[in-house]
């Protein structure tokens, strides 16, 4: 493996249903609701698998009016031209979902 690789992951169980925020540029402590990276830097591609349909319904400060369907067992993937994504909101919709997020 080469030195330069850079992003992180996060896999965690959203116990509830609620909103839970991924941040992808910023370090801090776990919540129940808010995942931190082991090291903090943008994204330009992201990709999250779900166990369950949950919706993608944040994207930095920008809140969709309608939200961006995950579904469950699909890689869902999203691709920018510059590194601008720092943080992700996920809605679940099924108490226990598994959520894998990985992010370039």
């Amino acid at each position: 493996m080469g030195t330069n690789l850079k992003g992180d992951n996060i896999e965690f169980t959203a116990v509830a249903l609620d909103d839970y925020t991924i941040w992808f540029a910023e370090i801090g402590t776990d919540t129940t609701t808010v995942k931190y990276p082991d090291e903090a830097t943008s994204a330009t591609k992201f990709t999250i698998r779900s166990d369950q349909n949950a919706f993608l319904v944040q994207l930095n400060d920008k809140v969709f009016t309608n939200p961006c369907k995950i579904t469950q067992n699909k890689a869902h993937i999203e691709t920018r031209d510059a590194l601008s994504v720092s943080k992700i909101i996920i809605r679940t919709t099924v108490a226990n979902t598994k959520l894998k997020i990985r992010w370039f």
